[in-house]
């Protein structure tokens, strides 16, 4: 047996070991690349402490916004967008959780996951720049 041969024999084998899997087809939407800078940012507080940041960015081309939330050690948790609609990043999973609509700062709020108020306090973005 020559070396092809083999080599078609495992390949054939293989494709018979699979026979059981049903292939899904997940319809999607299709994904744009987006250019933006960030242009504001604030610190959400509560009781004294900073549970995280919401930073603004601003597209380059296009004019929309969008808002990152992010905990206090900087780590993206999830999206608000420009008309308020709020997302949150799930560990491992190809989908975010909409979370619902509202307010920036509620969308920023649901991401945290706190249920009470946050005080709002615009920092420059330097701020969040530095370690």
């Amino acid at each position: 047996m020559s070396t092809q041969d083999l080599i078609c024999a495992l390949l054939c084998a293989s494709c018979f070991a699979c026979l059981g899997a049903t292939p899904q087809r997940v319809a999607r939407a299709p994904v744009t690349a987006t250019l933006s800078n960030p242009s504001r940012a604030w610190e959400l507080v509560q009781d004294g402490k900073v549970l995280g940041t919401l930073v603004e960015f601003e597209e380059l081309y296009g004019g929309r916004r969008f808002f990152s939330v992010r905990n206090a050690d900087q780590q993206e948790l999830g999206l608000v967008d420009e008309h308020g609609r709020a997302w949150r990043f799930v560990p491992h999973a190809r989908d975010s959780e909409w979370l619902g609509s509202g307010t920036i700062f509620e969308g920023a709020r649901r991401i945290l996951g706190t249920s009470r108020k946050l005080a709002v306090f615009e920092v420059d973005l330097e701020t969040l720049a530095r370690p």
